[in-house]
């Protein structure tokens, strides 16, 4: 039987002192914490009931954060089981940070790296208890032997099937929160009255993930315009434009990190990370696609570029699959493959594979927009921009034939495409255990008849 913590919501009174416990012991600074306390209800509005959950790294027997990470910065230690993260290996990706659905792993800023719980590893070691658990006032936080199996969707907690070391007790206590009679003290729907409780964190921003917003859409872009030339009659690739795309993607793809000059270290993870894989086969597309247009323009290095791209437009893709989707289509309208496929259609004047790729695109967009149920007025007109220039304009330039407006065209999706990329990483959601309490107590509150 494994060993690791063991929550009591019954007793939790939300004092927090778990935390100090944790600051203490491991020498962090507020408002970075190791430990979270999440409170259902932290407003205190009146007759709603309260619960409070505290977590902290769960120590997974199949932990996102070992196998996301491109650095290898994470490990377990054989004989406790903790899972540890080597700060001098980081390169501040914050990938564990999106795979992680307890919201453990913390981006220090000030240090450029990520940090999180260890179990107190040495304390272990000694025969002791992790220091929250020993510190917690009302025995609502301990340690001790648990069945690792019935952690799997008690409430609050991951769907995902991860075996965290945590045993919850008394899940039953969210079944005696008062019934509330919304319909009584307004006219809002019980989810947008829940959300007012309950605030789910999404984590993921496109205003401040912009280097992976313009990396992913330049691999696009270069792809559908190298995907081309195996068309007669394209678009020709200027060789000094397109390495020049190669040097900002690369650069690009380092924005991000926290600490950019162990960039190189994320190639070490190839066999689990999907980031690794991305970095490697953009590497790989680099190398083939130059020695194609500065070396040898024989076809085979053509074609191997080209299955290089769409395995890694593929991979990038599949970075994004640690994330939940605000969006219910199959595939989003920016989605890469289907955006590389639009280029290299534009790129050599292909033009029924033009209609039928922004059409789709089109579908998907609109589908995606139906489901938004309110609209400011600026999400609104980017809306409505993205639509007629990614969409629309190109269509009627293709379809009718101006061949004379093929640039403006070009620009327009372009321009179109970008702003629908950022939108993608807005509908991105990271998994939270606040998220996780707002779903579990919103499918068992009811409303009062």
């Amino acid at each position: 039987m494994e060993q690791g913590f063991i929550f009591d919501y019954a007793k939790c009174v939300g004092c927090h002192a778990c935390m100090v416990a944790c600051y203490a012991e491991n020498s962090t600074q507020p408002p970075l914490s190791w430990r979270q306390v999440n409170t259902f209800n932290g407003k205190k509005i009146p007759g709603h009931g309260f619960l409070h959950q505290s977590l902290a790294c769960n120590h997974c027997l199949d932990a996102p954060c070992l196998k996301a990470c491109p650095a290898v910065a994470y490990t377990r230690d054989s004989v406790t089981g903790a899972v540890i993260h080597h700060a001098e290996r980081c390169i501040g990706c914050k990938y564990c940070t999106w795979a992680c659905p307890f919201d453990t792993p913390k981006f220090n800023i000030s240090k450029g790296v990520v940090e999180k719980c260890n179990f107190c590893n040495s304390r272990l070691k000694d025969g002791g208890i992790p220091a929250c658990a020993e510190l917690c006032p009302t025995g609502a936080l301990s340690f001790g032997p648990i069945t690792v199996e019935r952690s799997v969707g008690n409430i609050g907690l991951s769907y995902q099937v991860i075996r965290p070391q945590l045993n919850t007790l008394r899940d039953e206590v969210s079944n005696s929160l008062p019934q509330m009679d919304t319909a009584a003290t307004t006219s809002l729907p019980m989810d947008d009255v829940v959300k007012q409780l309950v605030e789910p964190s999404h984590k993921i921003h496109s205003f401040d993930e912009w280097p992976l917003v313009l990396f992913t859409f330049i691999a696009s872009a270069m792809s559908g315009w190298l995907a081309a030339q195996l068309i007669e009659g394209a678009l020709p690739v200027n060789r000094w434009v397109f390495g020049f795309l190669i040097a900002i993607g690369a650069m690009l793809s380092t924005f991000h990190l926290g600490k950019p000059f162990r960039a190189a270290r994320a190639l070490l993870h190839v066999r689990t990370s999907w980031l690794s894989r991305e970095i490697l086969l953009f590497g790989l597309f680099s190398v083939l696609s130059l020695a194609y247009l500065f070396v040898s323009s024989h076809n085979v290095w053509l074609i191997a570029s080209v299955f290089v791209a769409v395995l890694m437009l593929g991979a990038i893709e599949m970075v994004y699959s640690v994330t939940t989707k605000a969006y219910s289509t199959p595939l989003h309208s920016a989605n890469t493959i289907l955006t590389a496929l639009a280029f290299a259609a534009i790129f050599a004047s292909a033009t029924s594979i033009v209609v039928v790729t922004l059409a789709a695109k089109a579908i998907l967009y609109l589908l995606r927009k139906a489901n938004v149920r309110t609209m400011s007025a600026m999400y609104s007109l980017t809306s409505l921009v993205r639509f007629i220039l990614g969409c629309f304009v190109p269509m009627v330039v293709f379809a009718f034939g101006h061949s004379q407006y093929y640039w403006a065209a070009l620009a327009s999706f372009a321009l179109g495409e970008l702003i629908d990329r950022f939108d993608y990483y807005n509908d991105l959601r990271v998994e939270t255990p606040t998220h996780n309490l707002y779903k579990s107590l919103l499918s068992r509150l009811k409303r009062v008849k």
